[in-house]
């Protein structure tokens, strides 16, 4: 996995888009840009996951919030049907920008293939394995 894009399901309508890029991989870190894209908006910046996290990686499938160690993100996973997850990411604007965790800051919705969701967070965790 060098870089995974996955595309809102109306993308041609909203642009709505988020994109992790392996940027460097340690034997307990992984760092990853993640790029989120609206119809308006680019949020561009770096975070790490560390191989404690991979049991979160595994679970964003089941419903509600993940949280990694580095705090400037989390994933919540507000539905899993058939054809469709619904799921936002939310950034922490402290954590970015005055490196402390204050829980404020942006959420991105977006709506994706099931099999796309979980092969991106699979991707990741599986590169503790290698």
């Amino acid at each position: 996995m060098n870089k995974v894009k996955l595309y809102d399901i109306n993308y041609d309508s909203n642009n709505s888009m988020v994109c992790f890029e392996v940027v460097s991989i340690d034997e307990e870190v992984i760092d990853v840009r993640i790029i989120v894209t609206t119809g308006i908006y680019t949020f561009d910046f770096t975070s790490s996951f560390f191989d404690f996290d991979k049991v979160t990686l595994d679970s964003v499938s089941n419903i509600g919030d993940h949280h990694f160690t580095e705090p400037d993100f989390w994933i919540t996973t507000l539905s899993l049907m058939n054809d469709t997850v619904t799921f936002y990411i939310n950034i922490d604007n402290g954590a970015l920008h005055n490196n402390m965790y204050t829980e404020s800051g942006v959420a991105v919705r977006l709506n994706v293939s099931p099999l796309e969701f979980i092969r991106l967070f699979r991707s990741i965790s599986e590169l503790f394995n290698e």
